[in-house]
C-alpha cells in the first residue's frame, strides 16, 4: 500500500502499487472479500449504497477504474487493460478468489476478467449486463453528446437522460442529485471512449466453462439491456441465475440497493458465508 485514510461514511480509501499501475481502492466492511467494480460514470461514490448494504454481509472492495480522479489513465485504453488492472489489483490485495460483481460497463469488466481468469474467483454477480451490447439510438444519441457537446449535471437534457435510467418510479430528490453529481465527476471523454469500448464487446459462447455460480441481476425496466438477454447470459453458464428486479432500471445498483444483496444472499457461497 502506498497510502490510506479513512472517510467514515464513504469507507476506507487507499493507493496500492500494482504491475500496472497505481490504484485507488475503497473497502467497507468485514468479512470474505468481493470485489465490486463500478459503471461507465460516477466512480465509487455512485455504488457507495450498494457497497455499504452489500457490507452489512462481506468485505466489499471498490477500484477505481481508469480515469477516475487519482486512478492512474493511459488513453486510449482497452477492456483487456482494465481486466489487467483488476488482476493486479487482486495480486497487490493478495487476493485468494474473492467474489467478483460488476456493475453496468463494470459488468462488462468482469466478465472478460472471469473468461481470461476462469480460476481466480469463487462467485460471479454481474448487473445490468448481458452477452453482447446492443446499440440503439438512446445510446447512440449519448455517445455523440458525451463527445462533443460540453454539459454539467444542471442540464435538462442530463436530468431527462438519467431518469430513464432510474427505471420505473423517480427516486427521491436528494438521491436523484446524488446520481447526477456523482455520475458526472466522471469527465464525458472518458465516457464516451468507455461507450466505444463495448461495440466490440461480446461474451456470448465465451463463458459455458465457468465453473463458479454466476448471478446475473437486472431490472424490469432497464431501457439498456433487456431480461431477455440478461437471462440468456445467464443460461450459458454452468450454474448461472438470472434475477429480475420489478420497477428496477438500469441504476439499480443505487435505486435497489436491498433488492440486489437480497438477490446475491440466495446464492451460495455468499449465503454460507454471512
Amino acid at each position: 500500500m502506498v497510502a490510506g485514510w479513512i472517510e467514515w461514511d464513504k469507507g476506507q480509501r487507499s493507493l496500492h502499487s500494482t504491475r500496472t499501475g497505481v490504484q485507488e481502492v475503497v473497502t467497507f466492511g468485514e468479512g470474505d472479500p468481493v470485489v465490486l467494480l463500478h459503471g461507465l460514470c460516477g466512480g465509487p461514490d455512485l455504488v457507495l449504497p450498494l457497497a455499504l448494504e452489500l457490507a452489512k454481509h462481506r468485505r466489499v472492495i471498490v477500484p477505481q477504474l481508469r480515469g477516475e480522479e487519482w486512478s492512474f489513465c493511459v488513453r486510449p485504453f482497452t477492456l483487456a487493460n482494465l481486466v489487467a488492472d483488476v488482476a493486479a489489483l487482486m495480486e497487490a490485495l493478495r487476493l485468494e478468489r474473492p467474489a467478483l460483481m460488476g456493475v453496468s460497463f463494470g459488468a462488462a469488466v468482469a466478465l472478460e476478467f472471469v473468461i481470461a481468469n476462469p480460476n481466480r474467483i469463487s462467485e460471479l454477480v454481474v448487473q445490468g449486463a448481458a452477452g453482447r451490447f446492443r446499440s440503439s439510438v438512446f445510446v447512440d444519441v449519448a455517445k455523440a453528446v458525451l463527445g462533443r457537446l460540453p454539459l454539467d449535471e444542471t442540464s435538462p437534457v442530463v436530468s431527462r437522460f438519467f431518469r430513464v435510467l432510474c427505471g420505473r418510479k423517480k427516486p427521491p430528490k436528494d438521491q436523484f442529485h446524488a446520481i447526477l453529481e456523482n455520475c458526472w465527476s466522471t469527465d464525458q471523454i472518458v465516457m464516451a471512449q468507455r461507450l466505444a469500448m463495448l461495440d466490440g464487446y461480446d461474451v456470448t459462447g465465451r463463458v459455458g466453462d465457468i465453473d463458479v455460480p454466476a448471478t446475473v441481476i437486472i431490472g424490469s425496466e432497464d431501457v439498456l439491456i433487456g431480461a431477455g438477454d440478461a437471462e440468456a447470459l445467464a443460461n450459458e453458464f454452468p450454474d448461472g441465475d438470472c434475477q429480475v428486479l420489478e420497477g428496477a432500471g438500469h441504476l439499480a445498483c443505487v435505486t435497489h440497493t436491498e433488492a440486489i444483496v437480497q438477490a446475491i444472499l440466495e446464492r451460495a457461497p455468499i449465503a454460507a458465508a454471512a
